[in-house]
C-alpha cells in the first residue's frame, strides 16, 4: 500500500512539472528542468524507501485469497531506531550486577546508551581512588558495541575535585545531540542549588555560576532545536519528584501508608519545565531507585521517570514495590517513544545455562534455591 501511494504521489509530482512547462521563457525552462530533475530524483528515493520496507513473500499459489499473514509493509522506517537508558549503578553497589546488565544490553544491539548518573561510589576528594572507580566503570562501558553517554550523578560529582577528574576524563557536564530529528539534551543536577528546599539535599561545591550558565545553555539549546520531533532529557536527581518524608526518629511507618511526601521542589526546576513546556518530552532520571512513572498532555505530552536500578542498592520487593534491576528499551516512532522496561533477569542470552534442566513432570531438584521438600499431604496426593 504504501509503495502505491509513493508511485502515485510521484506521478502526480511530474505531472505537476510538465504542466508549469507550458509558455515559459528559455532561462525558466532551464530552471524548471532542474527542478522536475530533483523532483524526479525525489520521488525515486521515496519509492525506493517503500520498497525496502515492503517483505517479499515466497509461498506456493493456492486457490483462494487468504494469507498467512496480516501485511507485508514491516513495522519500520528510516526515522525509526531503539536505545537504551541504564540506570543507577552505585549507592552501596551489588558487585557484578552493572556489568551483566550491559552485556545484556550487546544482546538487544541498540543504536547508543544513555545513562542517569552514580557509575561510581565517589564522595572521596582522594584523586586516586576516584580515577581508580572510573577506570573500573570505563572497563564495563568498554565491552558496549553501542556509544555510551556519561550523566553526572552526586556520587559522580559532589566535590570540587570530582568536578576536576569529571572535566580532565570527559570534557562537558551538560550537553546536547540530536539524532533523526530527535534531541537529546543532558543536565548536570549537581549544580542545583537544593538548599533550604526540603527533600532535596544541597550543592556540595561553588557552582552558582555554573549552574546559571548551564540553564543559559539550555534555553538557547532548546530555541536553536525547536523544530525536533521529540526531545528527550537526562539528568540524576528527579527534581520533579516530591520525595517521601522520613519519620521521626523512633516513630514507626504505617505498613499501608499513607506515607508523607515533601511538598516543594527546587526553583531552579521551574525554569526548565517552563522551557520545555511548549515541546513534547520524555524526561529521565534516577537517584530514588525505586520507579516511579508521572506524564501530563498539556496539549504536549510531558513525561517524567525515576528509574530503579541496574546494580545499585535495593530491597528487590519486585516490580510491584517499583524495586527491581533493569534497563529501559525505547523505541523512537512519528508517533512519539514506545517505551519498555526490561528486567535484568528477563534478558537472556541463545545460549544460557540450565543447570536444572529435566521433563517438566520431574520435581524440582534439591539443589535449586527455589526448591522445597514435599509435605506428606502431597505425597499422598500423588
Amino acid at each position: 500500500m504504501t509503495e502505491r501511494l509513493s508511485l502515485r504521489h510521484a506521478r502526480v509530482k511530474i505531472a505537476t512539472y510538465r504542466a508549469s512547462l507550458a509558455h515559459r521563457s528559455e532561462p525558466t525552462m532551464r530552471r524548471l528542468s532542474l527542478s522536475f530533475l530533483l523532483c524526479l530524483l525525489t520521488a525515486g528515493e521515496a519509492v525506493a524507501q517503500a520498497s525496502d520496507l515492503m517483505i517479499t513473500p515466497d509461498a506456493p499459489p493456492v486457490a483462494g485469497d487468504g494469507t498467512p499473514w496480516t501485511s507485508l509493509e514491516a513495522l519500520d522506517d528510516a526515522a525509526r531506531f531503539h536505545f537504551v537508558v541504564v540506570t543507577d549503578r552505585t549507592g552501596g553497589h551489588r558487585e557484578g550486577v552493572f556489568a551483566d546488565g550491559l552485556k545484556r544490553v550487546n544482546l538487544l544491539q541498540p543504536a547508543f546508551v544513555m545513562s542517569v548518573g552514580d557509575l561510581i561510589e565517589g564522595y572521596s576528594e582522594d584523586r586516586a581512588v576516584i580515577e581508580g572507580e572510573w577506570d573500573e566503570i570505563d572497563a564495563m562501558i568498554e565491552t558496549l558495541d553501542a556509544p555510551f553517554f556519561y550523566v553526572p550523578g552526586n556520587h559522580d560529582y559532589s566535590n570540587q575535585v570530582m568536578a576536576d577528574v569529571w572535566a580532565e576524563r570527559y570534557g562537558p557536564d551538560h550537553y546536547a545531540f540530536r539524532y533523526k530529528d530527535v534531541l537529546f539534551f543532558v543536565l548536570n543536577s549537581a549544580l542545583f542549588d537544593r538548599e533550604g528546599v526540603e527533600g532535596h539535599g544541597q550543592r556540595r561545591g561553588d557552582w552558582a555560576d555554573a549552574q546559571a550558565a548551564q540553564l543559559d545553555w539550555l534555553e538557547r539549546t532548546l530555541e536553536r532545536h525547536d523544530d525536533v520531533r521529540w526531545t528527550f532529557g537526562f539528568m540524576h536527581r528527579p527534581y520533579w519528584r516530591y520525595g517521601w518524608k522520613r519519620p521521626p526518629e523512633g516513630e514507626e511507618s504505617p505498613v499501608t501508608g499513607p506515607w508523607a511526601r515533601h511538598d516543594t521542589l527546587p526553583p531552579e526546576w521551574g525554569r526548565v519545565a517552563t522551557l520545555l513546556e511548549d515541546r513534547d518530552y520524555t524526561f529521565f532520571a534516577g537517584h530514588m531507585h525505586t520507579y516511579e512513572y508521572a506524564a501530563e498532555i498539556t496539549p504536549h505530552r510531558h513525561e517524567h521517570i525515576a528509574l530503579a536500578t541496574t546494580g545499585g542498592v535495593s530491597e528487590l520487593r519486585g516490580p510491584a514495590y517499583g524495586e527491581f534491576d533493569h534497563f529501559v528499551w525505547l523505541t523512537m516512532t512519528d508517533d512519539g517513544p514506545v517505551i519498555a522496561n526490561l528486567l535484568l533477569d528477563g534478558v537472556l542470552e541463545r545460549d544460557f545455562e540450565q543447570p536444572f534442566q529435566r521433563p517438566y513432570w520431574v520435581p524440582r531438584d534439591p539443589a535449586d534455591p527455589l526448591y522445597e521438600a514435599p509435605s506428606e499431604e502431597l505425597d499422598d496426593r500423588r
